[in-house]
């Protein structure tokens, strides 16, 4: 790998998003053990000009549900760009969706997560979260100078 030429370490990109994919899954499924495992505690949120901490015994879930609001049912993501990678961290640009029971969008929200590996580990230490996107602007794509993760990209998505 070449960090200096911008090539990140595929094998950080490939344990990064499984970590990213294993979090939404639990999450959409509501199975706090398993939200927590993509985790690396404490873990950090910066967002809306304030950062919050989690513990290991904190309640994860419940909180992402008070922010997430009544309506909510699944998320999904909607594009990821890969930042940077190194052998032990992953920086990831992504925009996701939060959907209702029947599908209709809540909202879009830009977002980017650290990913590390501790202790031969990998989970998401951190992240920091923009507010809703514009609906009515034009679908937003996730470009920049590294390679967009798409279902084509590193075979990662299905």
């Amino acid at each position: 790998m070449n960090l200096e030429a911008g090539e990140p370490d595929l094998e950080a990109v490939r344990s990064a998003i499984t970590v990213l994919d294993k979090h939404f899954d639990a999450l959409n499924r509501r199975d706090e053990p398993a939200l927590k495992s993509t985790l690396h505690f404490p873990h950090y949120r910066i967002a809306s000009g304030r950062v919050q901490l989690w513990t290991e015994s904190d309640p994860y879930l419940e909180d992402f549900l008070a922010r997430a609001g009544k309506d909510w049912a699944h998320s999904r993501w909607f594009c990821r760009n890969i930042i940077s990678a190194s052998s032990d961290k992953v920086h990831v640009d992504g925009i996701f969706t939060r959907f209702r029971s029947t599908d209709e969008i809540i909202g879009q929200f830009r977002t980017i997560w650290i990913v590390t590996r501790i202790d031969n580990r990998w989970a998401a230490l951190a992240r920091s979260s923009f507010a809703v996107l514009s609906l009515s602007a034009p679908k937003r794509r996730c470009l920049n100078k590294h390679r967009l993760i798409d279902k084509s990209s590193f075979g990662l998505m299905g």
